[in-house]
């Protein structure tokens, strides 16, 4: 696994999640360069960063890393697909120094953001373009795919399967073995006992679904 320690850094998205990462990345040492961001005019202030332009304006920056710091897994997909068009970014991993970690049994793919406070166990694997947030608790052989956001203090027991896209509240927790399908949302303080069919809300416990999604 590769920390990213001395590079320039771009992050994408301005918003509340934006600022927080650009926190992490003063915690990791790193440079950030400012943010791109479609909705906030270029030349604004956030976070005492500037915002350097639109997310298609990435390639003047190309000499930099990117993260992407958006926290729906459908709008971050979307924004790398359209990065990804033009050319190849160079999408860092960042992992806040008070995330505790074992990186010999840590698989983490590239644009994935950890932060401080969570805890990985044992022979994890968390796909590219996730966000792990604040004290989640993640146990031995859990398998998350790409695109998939966990929101804070949010426990996934043993050998739980996130497939892409899913996207987890704060305070939920995910039993033993549990399969969470691809696209599914699953609201704040709920407690998963049985696996989750695809792109669909639930919220509770036990879980209520919602609504379908929109496919992931």
């Amino acid at each position: 696994m590769d920390h990213e320690n001395s590079s320039d850094l771009v992050i994408v998205g301005a918003s509340g999640f934006g600022k927080e990462v650009a926190w992490l990345s003063r915690r990791l040492g790193l440079n950030v360069k400012g943010f791109l961001d479609d909705g906030i005019e270029p030349g604004s202030i956030v976070f005492n960063y500037p915002v350097l332009g639109r997310i298609l304006d990435w390639p003047e920056y190309s000499f930099c890393k990117f993260v992407i710091a958006i926290a729906s897994p459908r709008v971050r997909k979307i924004v790398v697909e359209k990065m990804s068009q033009v050319r190849s970014p160079d999408f860092a991993t960042l992992v806040d120094p008070a995330a505790i970690l074992e990186d010999d049994s840590l698989d983490i793919g590239p644009g994935t953001i950890v932060c401080a406070g969570t805890i990985c166990t044992a022979d994890i694997v968390i796909g590219s373009h996730c966000i792990v947030n604040k004290a989640c608790s993640i146990g031995h052989d859990v398998k998350i795919g790409e695109f998939v956001t966990i929101s804070p203090k949010v426990m996934l027991g043993g050998s739980v399967l996130i497939e892409h896209g899913v996207e987890i509240g704060a305070m939920t927790a995910v039993q033993q073995g549990v399969k969470v399908s691809q696209g599914a949302m699953i609201g704040m303080g709920s407690v998963i006992r049985k696996n989750l069919p695809a792109n669909t809300l639930v919220v509770g416990n036990p879980p209520k679904t919602l609504r379908k999604l929109k496919e992931f």
